[in-house]
């Protein structure tokens, strides 16, 4: 027999501790291992206007999909062209005012809209775009009116994109219902998804906001 016995309560602490270092050594395991695994990952190249992506929007994608992101900002058509003559991108996030100018110089690719698993949900009134009239090019995500003229936020592939399937794979995160929801809450901006019409988001922010507005009356922005 032991000169020290061990003790009921000593025994308990003790296992309580050692269960504890093997979820503890579980945890930073797969936690390092996962990044490390989106290290060795091609990264998913997006040039996006300034505060159009909310951070965490990002970074959830980024996590879930086991992709990194990079991440380059414009806020002017001149910053825009300048990071394309510069950089290749996957991704590009861009105002209607911008459409013309992407689409005659050839750095928007024709999408393959049976990936696109939302293409759908997408309004009528925000399809066939005098700059993109068959919905090869352009997906409108967002909108806005400001005063006659209609604008929206679209996102397209880049010509040369390399990391395809994940951009598709973005484009369609984007357009899943909660992510939608929480872009145009945080932002305070209208949908174009009837996935949301239905939802507890203010009634200007919906895609059936724009049918209250003489729409013959409309114009959409273009440069």
């Amino acid at each position: 027999m032991s000169k020290y016995p061990i003790q009921k309560h000593h025994f308990i602490i003790f296992a309580f501790f050692f269960i504890a270092g093997i979820f503890w050594g579980k945890y930073y395991y797969y936690g390092d291992n996962q990044k490390v695994s989106i290290l060795r990952t091609t990264p998913l190249r997006i040039l996006v206007e300034e505060k159009s992506l909310p951070t965490d929007v990002i970074e959830n994608f980024s996590l879930e999909a086991n992709t990194p992101i990079e991440i380059d900002t414009y806020s002017t058509l001149h910053e825009l062209d300048g990071a394309l003559e510069k950089h290749s991108y996957d991704i590009i996030w861009y105002k209607s005012l911008f459409a013309n100018d992407l689409l005659n110089k050839n750095h928007l690719q024709k999408m393959a809209t049976k990936e696109l698993k939302f293409i759908k949900n997408i309004s009528v009134d925000f399809k066939n775009p005098p700059y993109d009239k068959k919905n090869e090019y352009v997906i409108p995500i967002l909108w806005g009116v400001n005063k006659a003229t209609l604008w929206t936020e679209n996102i397209s592939i880049y010509r040369s994109a390399r990391n395809i399937a994940k951009a598709y794979e973005f484009i369609n995160y984007i357009f899943d219902p909660d992510i939608t929801k929480a872009i145009v809450k945080t932002r305070n901006i209208a949908t174009t998804s009837n996935s949301l019409e239905k939802t507890d988001i203010p009634a200007n922010l919906k895609p059936s906001a724009l049918r209250r507005i003489p729409i013959h009356t409309l114009k959409y922005e273009t440069n």
